[in-house]
């Protein structure tokens, strides 16, 4: 469901953490900020949570080759990273 909210080109993928993953190509440092605040509110428009719980949302971004040089290290520094994001209060920075 959420690929179908994204851009073409994006990719969504599943890691061996159980986690969700975005891949938004061609997107730098300075429009990452307006992209994670959609894609925030693409998760979160599929609805609460069983218990009423705000859905929390681990949120990290890197760049190609500013950040790091292969898929592994950006995953790591996205990882290293990460801010946490509930429904109720968002601010990107």
């Amino acid at each position: 469901m959420l690929a179908a909210d994204l851009r073409q080109h994006d990719l969504v993928a599943h890691d061996n953490r159980g986690e969700s993953l975005v891949l938004l190509a061609e997107v730098d440092r300075a429009r990452a900020p307006d992209m994670i605040t959609r894609l925030l509110s693409i998760v979160w428009s599929f609805g609460p949570s069983q218990d009423s719980t705000p859905t929390p949302v681990a949120v990290g971004h890197a760049t190609y080759p500013a950040d790091a040089d292969s898929a592994q290290a950006l995953l790591d520094k996205v990882r290293s990273h990460q801010s946490l994001h509930e429904r109720a209060r968002v601010q990107v920075v």
